[in-house]
């Protein structure tokens, strides 16, 4: 019953506790207070799930660490990411417990990598960290296109691992749904991302009608 809500509220406190460090002082503000309303929530969640918990802790802590000293490396920092959602892995069997790990994982990575692309010139606007920017030494907030397609190999090599994981479960609930998601959904949004269509089309969304 707790499982999702669990994790919903351990990342969500240590992510305010993210926010009090590398926000304006207006948003730390508004994150401390948050933090401090969650806590008594935050330790329920702990002591039902202790290992998750110290996962969850010490992954985000490591991804603060990395992205505060402007870490180079897109695989460092996407693998810290990765390791934080393999942790939240739940399947119905310890076979499959194993394997929907490494679809969390190389899903996790994919989901870090396409997020900072979607990023670029946000970040890049507010002078703040990106790991993609700082893997292809980016100034303007826009990729080239040698940038792009080294982006997109990798991008579908996480996809690639998830799916080939995906294809090992045994049970699958809500299989078909979720096949689609992995063999479709997820490579569209790559392709929209990667193209720019994704940020005008929520553009587009939150536009004052």
């Amino acid at each position: 019953m707790y499982k999702r809500q669990d994790v919903s509220i351990l990342l969500a406190y240590y992510k305010l506790l993210d926010d009090v460090r590398d926000e304006s002082a207006l948003r730390r503000i508004g994150a401390g207070i948050a933090a401090l309303a969650m806590r008594r929530a935050k330790k329920k969640a702990e002591r039902r799930r202790p290992e998750l918990a110290e996962a969850v802790r010490r992954g985000l802590e490591e991804l603060s660490r990395l992205e505060a000293q402007k870490e180079t490396s897109l695989d460092r920092t996407a693998d810290a990411f990765a390791r934080i959602l393999r942790a939240m892995a739940d399947g119905q069997s310890a076979e499959n417990t194993k394997i929907m790990r490494e679809i969390f994982y190389h899903t996790g990575r994919w989901l870090y990598i396409l997020d900072a692309c979607d990023d670029l010139a946000e970040d890049h606007k507010k002078g703040v960290y990106n790991a993609v920017a700082a893997r292809f030494a980016i100034s303007d907030g826009v990729l080239a296109e040698e940038a792009r397609a080294h982006l997109a190999a990798t991008l579908e090599q996480s996809l690639a691992a998830a799916a080939r994981a995906f294809e090992l479960l045994k049970t699958r609930q809500h299989g078909e749904i979720i096949k689609n998601i992995v063999y479709l959904g997820l490579p569209s949004v790559t392709a929209e991302v990667l193209s720019g269509v994704w940020r005008q089309r929520r553009r587009q969304h939150e536009r004052p009608v």
